[in-house]
């Protein structure tokens, strides 16, 4: 498949995949009650916790994919990285029967482990999603995508009939226990490989972590903190259940913002790997489409934003400061976007770590200094005013870290750097 049609197959997958996802969420926010929503928030942003310790070493097939395939490598590797997401689940599994047993009061934490199963089952299928996406096979990972996604909207809209937290997590978690099954035997039908959990494969492990997946792991990690820290700090300071709940809600909504840019930030290392010459074009037309659509984004919010806010189901009281808090939000997630496909340009171009220290670590000690002293003082609006400030503060590191890298390679974008 050409790189056309593969870029096209990747903007299918991702719009309509996304589309599935906001009609969920749309779902589970408008069947829950009060409660179930303020504990479905609090169960979803305390995966910062977990993502910090459960590490991604399969990331880095973004930067050694076309390497392991020439030296015929990329079978041991592969297995590597299924047998330690396995290893993965089985933590989760012990520590959630422990905290259902002994601790069965901490009701969010239980969700909170459940959720965090979800997420790794997910991304025991991304292996396999990455894998063939490196090798330009998007039609077929946007026809699985697709119907998967269409079964899980179909599983989730039976919240009208069992509006229940508990049975929504259930459902979940069994969805993403048959598409990581699926994922994994795809892959295996190509490429043999073995689940086990011998040296060689720690080896493999212990390259990819240090190599790449160590830092982008904690790059991401300090992202997805900064993207939903805020939730947390609310319930640090007792806000009111309703409250917390409206603001769970506005969170969940402008983290869609991130939806599309998110789509053309993933597209850059399949086109650092894939586009040779045509590399410098392609990556200023991406950063592009990302600019222009990030811009549609906020007009949208802008103009529709108090009637989002009714259909996601605010109720009409709420609706003005869901609309208010919603400006300052979006607005801050608009300028985080136009640069956002320059950090996985920097991630694949350059040493991982410079990224890390220069703008992801910064980035993450401005949010939890600025969210929990600005929520002290001003309550929802603190969180809406240090969204804003975390992510233009986060965009200018970003805007200065590849203005540095061009001057440092002497290049505009070149295709001649170490790919």
């Amino acid at each position: 498949m050409n790189f056309k049609k593969a870029f096209g197959y990747s903007a299918i997958e991702s719009i309509f995949s996304r589309l599935f996802d906001l009609v969920s969420i749309w779902i589970v926010l408008n069947t829950l009650g009060v409660e179930d929503v303020a504990l479905f928030g609090l169960a979803t942003s305390a995966l910062f916790f977990f993502n910090l310790f459960f590490i991604t070493p399969e990331t880095a097939l973004f930067k050694y994919q076309k390497d392991w395939m020439k030296s015929g490598q990329i079978s041991s590797y592969l297995s590597a990285f299924y047998s330690f997401n396995i290893f993965k689940l089985l933590v989760h599994y012990i520590a959630g029967a422990i905290v259902l047993v002994f601790f069965d009061d901490s009701k969010w934490l239980f969700f909170a482990i459940v959720f965090s199963a979800i997420t790794q089952k997910i991304q025991l299928a991304e292996i396999s999603r990455i894998y063939f996406r490196m090798e330009l096979k998007q039609k077929q990972v946007a026809l699985f995508e697709l119907a998967s996604k269409c079964i899980l909207l179909l599983l989730v809209s039976s919240l009208y009939f069992f509006p229940d937290i508990g049975y929504y997590f259930t459902i979940y978690l069994l969805w993403s226990a048959v598409v990581a099954l699926s994922w994994v035997l795809a892959v295996k039908e190509q490429i043999g490989f073995s689940i086990t959990f011998d040296v060689e494969h720690i080896s493999k492990l212990k390259f990819a972590f240090l190599g790449f997946s160590g830092w982008a792991h904690l790059t991401g990690v300090m992202t997805f903190c900064i993207y939903n820290s805020s939730v947390l700090f609310l319930e640090w300071f007792d806000t009111e259940v309703s409250e917390l709940a409206l603001f769970v809600v506005l969170n969940k909504v402008a983290n869609l913002f991130f939806v599309i840019p998110m789509f053309f930030q993933s597209f850059v290392p399949v086109l650092l790997a894939n586009s040779n010459s045509q590399s410098n074009k392609r990556f200023k037309k991406l950063v592009l489409a990302s600019s222009i659509l990030s811009t549609g984004q906020l007009i949208f919010f802008a103009l529709f934003g108090r009637f989002i806010a009714s259909v996601f189901g605010v109720s009409e009281q709420d609706t003005e400061q869901f609309y208010e808090l919603g400006l300052f939000v979006t607005f801050g997630i608009f300028v985080l976007n136009l640069n956002r496909p320059l950090s996985t340009f920097l991630l694949i171009k350059t040493n991982p770590k410079n990224l890390f220290l220069a703008v992801s670590l910064p980035s993450f000690c401005l949010a939890i200094f600025t969210y929990p002293l600005l929520i002290n003082f001003y309550g929802l609006k603190g969180a809406a005013y240090s969204a804003v400030i975390v992510y233009s503060v986060m965009s200018l590191l970003l805007l200065v870290g590849f203005i540095l890298y061009r001057k440092k390679n002497n290049e505009h974008i070149s295709c001649n750097s170490n790919l």
